[in-house]
């Protein structure tokens, strides 16, 4: 099944989504909002700005939750399905400050590992070079979505 078909199986509000976002980071990494945002690495203003955006804009953050679970479907399809169970049965009780961090954290590992394809060539003096490819970042969630690539690590 993917992730499209669980969604539009499960009709799923906004809260239930960002919360399972929540879950599903927590498993994946244990780390408090200010160590992730120490690992996004990037300028404090630029995130503060990203963080500001998700907090304001709830359609936003909705679609960075939907982008994190679906950038993890393939692999952690039970994390991200227990992650929802646990979702639809507790209250939220989460600040959208939290949950912005939260959408953040996930885009980072969205993107950092969102390889859209890796080509290996062989180079005229018979070495092997690899390239990657990431998936563009384009619509409300570009803006964060290049914070994160633009990080320093020149991806």
């Amino acid at each position: 099944m993917t992730f499209l078909e669980f969604l539009n199986e499960q009709q799923l509000d906004a809260m239930t989504i960002q919360q399972a976002t929540r879950y599903y980071i927590a498993e994946k990494q244990e780390l408090p909002p200010t160590e992730m945002r120490k690992a996004i690495g990037a300028p404090e203003d630029k995130l503060d700005a990203a963080q500001q955006e998700l907090e304001q804009d709830p359609q936003t953050l909705e679609n960075a939750c939907l982008a994190t679970l679906s950038a993890g479907w393939q692999e952690d399809e039970t994390i991200i399905r227990n992650a929802f169970a646990e979702a639809k049965t507790k209250l939220p009780v989460i600040e959208v400050a939290i949950l912005a961090v939260v959408a953040m954290y996930g885009m980072y590992l969205a993107v950092t590992g969102g390889v859209k394809k890796k080509i290996v060539q062989r180079k005229p003096d018979g070495s092997y070079t690899e390239t990657t490819e990431y998936y563009a970042s384009q619509g409300p969630l570009g803006a964060i979505v290049n914070l994160v690539k633009g990080r320093g690590s020149g991806a």
